[in-house]
């Protein structure tokens, strides 16, 4: 019972991370509110998994959990980077020609 009241209650607050996630004024205002609404899906996820005695849906959840805040991360260096490759190092800062 209390696993159902808990996954009722986090599906309401992931509707409201999903309207942030389209409403979001910035991109990193929408990346967090994809993050949110992610650890919220893992939750109901897990809370169904303590409803049904399953508790291979719990490791489901960390497993998305992990992934999401890996994709998170890539999708954010992308995009401020706009590669996935590291800074080369341009050797001590001495400018050539000068």
């Amino acid at each position: 019972m209390i696993a159902a009241l808990l996954a009722a209650g986090v599906l309401t607050a992931a509707c409201f991370s999903l309207a942030r996630l389209f409403a979001g004024p910035t991109f990193h205002d929408r990346a967090l509110a994809a993050t949110g609404f992610n650890a919220k899906l893992a939750l109901v996820v897990a809370a169904v998994g303590a409803m049904s005695g399953d508790p291979g849906l719990i490791d489901q959840a960390l497993l998305q959990l992990g992934l999401g805040f890996v994709l998170t991360v890539a999708v954010l260096k992308v995009l401020r980077l706009r590669s996935l490759q590291p800074a080369l190092d341009h050797g001590s800062g001495a400018e050539e020609g000068a």
